[in-house]
């Protein structure tokens, strides 16, 4: 007999341990980003810098900057690969969605949409789970969820941009300050998403378990 629903929890523990690693990088940045800060509050004094010590923390920074890229991408794959599955199973288990497991991936790659749109769908995975399950967990979290990975994505945007056209300490100051502020933002989020994947997770199994019999149709 085919099997009704995808397995999804080696994807969902996967995700979930690439956002630790992801809350571990934006870790890593805040305190190097902070050290940064320091260095060059020290340049706009006036006082002198050795060339050794700028030089170590410019290659601490671009070091930790292609880790966490790297870290980043890899996160984002695993945890779409998570959504979208999970974004499956619920379209297998009833009828009526607003969305298709497509959009669950495609949707966080559309711009403005996606500004918006994979909110909408995991809102939507979430409520008609709770709804299917029986559960009793709320939805706030994801709330919460996106909107410091929005804060986090503009804040990043913003302070990478303004990275890019410094030319004296003062404009490096600005675009450190916004990168410690990203981080504080990033960790959080990190976290946020950690629960979110958590909690969905707990609730497949039972959702696995429902006889095709007795699920609703819309």
């Amino acid at each position: 007999m085919e099997q009704r629903l995808r397995p999804n929890a080696d994807r969902a523990r996967n995700a979930i341990t690439l956002l630790w690693l992801m809350a571990g990088c934006e870790t890593l940045m805040l305190l190097l980003n902070y050290r940064q800060l320091g260095l060059l509050k020290r340049l706009e004094r006036g006082e002198d810098l050795s060339e050794h010590t700028i030089n170590n923390s410019d290659i601490a920074m671009g070091l930790a900057s292609l880790v966490y890229l790297a870290v980043f991408i890899f996160t984002a794959i695993t945890f779409i690969k998570w959504f979208r599955r999970a974004f499956y199973n619920l379209q297998r288990s009833t009828t009526g969605l607003q969305y298709t497991e497509d959009w669950a991936a495609a949707g966080w790659f559309v711009p403005v949409l996606n500004l918006f749109r994979p909110y909408q769908i995991m809102r939507e995975l979430y409520t008609r789970t709770i709804k299917l399950v029986g559960a009793t967990s709320g939805t706030a979290h994801v709330g919460w969820w996106w909107a410091l990975w929005m804060i986090t994505g503009i804040l990043g945007q913003v302070a990478f941009r303004l990275d890019m056209q410094a030319d004296d300490p003062g404009e490096m100051i600005v675009s450190t300050q916004l990168a410690i502020a990203e981080a504080l933002f990033g960790i959080p989020a990190a976290l946020l998403a950690v629960m979110v994947v958590k909690r969905y997770a707990a609730m497949e199994p039972v959702l696995a378990a429902i006889p095709s019999s007795i699920l609703p149709n819309d």
